[in-house]
């Protein structure tokens, strides 16, 4: 009988031993200290607010760059429309250039051009032309001669002028068709400066 009475007595003490355990472990957890808890928390203010907040700085940051490049890409495409006329430009220029160089060349429809030619050169029409002969002395070159014979008209006068007669000085004569082989050559040594209006080739002697 005692023996039992110990056994319970001893069966209290621990079983009130656990519970005053458990009691004061519950009162020193605390749910600020558990870093599992922490994290969770930190995380779920990261997306909540750190992250928008990170996001709207961004895009506020980012905006302003956007509108810049964008305003530069549209300058940079204007460039290069501008830079593609200025190469045709330098093309049709240049195009111009080496016909003349090769012995070409034209006026405007409105505008005489003054050229000057050496001695024995040809100025053949490639179009209706006309010629004013201001220094030195030239003479009419035209293929059709005899029975055929066509020339130059010299509007001054009123006259036709075949091949090989002189070019009256300060008169305006014309070639009416264009390669057809009509034209002029320079008969002075020193050469000769003339008006031209049309389009033209250069022969050298």
């Amino acid at each position: 009988m005692k023996r039992k009475f110990r056994v319970c007595i001893a069966l209290a003490l621990t079983v009130a031993m656990m519970a005053t355990t458990a009691v004061a472990v519950t009162a020193a957890y605390d749910t600020k200290n558990d870093p599992i808890v922490v994290y969770s928390g930190l995380q779920k203010w990261a997306e909540e607010t750190f992250r928008p907040s990170i996001n709207q700085t961004i895009e506020q940051s980012v905006s302003p760059l956007q509108s810049e490049l964008n305003s530069a890409l549209a300058k940079l495409s204007a460039a290069e429309q501008t830079i593609a006329r200025l190469e045709q430009s330098v093309n049709a220029l240049s195009d111009k250039l080496n016909s003349v160089a090769a012995g070409g060349g034209s006026s405007t429809a409105n505008n005489f051009t003054v050229i000057y030619l050496t001695g024995g050169t040809q100025l053949l029409a490639t179009s209706v032309c006309s010629i004013i002969l201001r220094a030195g002395s030239a003479e009419v070159v035209s293929p059709f001669v005899g029975d055929s014979a066509q020339g130059l008209s010299d509007i001054t006068e009123g006259a036709e002028l075949y091949n090989g007669t002189p070019l009256p000085l300060n008169h305006e004569v014309i070639v009416p068709r264009g390669n057809d082989g009509r034209g002029i050559r320079i008969t002075s040594s020193s050469g000769a400066y003339i008006l031209v209006q049309g389009g033209y080739t250069l022969v050298e002697p």
